[in-house]
C-alpha cells in the first residue's frame, strides 16, 4: 500500500492495484471525472485493470506511475495519458545535505 500527499487531497495505492482519492478537487486532481470534492475515499476508476507502480500528488495534480511506465498525469491536462519515454530521460539526482 502506497499513500500520497497533496496540499488538500491524498491518493491511495492498495496491492492490488487500485487508486484511490479524497480531498479537495477543484481542478480535478482527484480523477473522478469532475470537480466535486470528497471527504471519503472514491475509487478512480480511470485506471481500472491498469497495473499502477506508484502514485505522487502535488498542489493541484496526480501522477500515477503505470507498470509499462506510462505516467498518467491528472490536473489540467486532457482525460488521456500522457506517455513518456522513462528510460531516455536522464537520471535526476537528489541534493546531499552535508553537516
Amino acid at each position: 500500500m502506497m499513500v500520497a500527499a497533496g496540499a488538500n487531497h491524498s491518493l491511495c495505492l492498495t496491492d492490488e492495484s487500485d487508486i484511490y482519492s479524497c480531498g479537495y478537487n477543484a481542478k480535478g486532481q482527484l480523477g473522478t471525472g469532475d470537480e466535486r470534492s470528497f471527504t471519503n475515499w472514491i475509487h478512480v476508476s480511470a485506471l481500472q485493470g491498469r497495473r499502477t507502480n506508484k502514485i505522487y500528488a502535488g498542489g493541484d495534480h496526480s501522477w500515477a506511475v503505470l507498470d509499462e511506465y506510462e505516467p498518467f498525469i491528472k490536473d489540467y491536462q486532457p482525460p488521456e495519458p500522457i506517455r513518456l519515454n522513462i528510460e531516455a530521460m536522464p537520471a535526476v539526482l537528489a541534493p546531499s545535505i552535508k553537516s
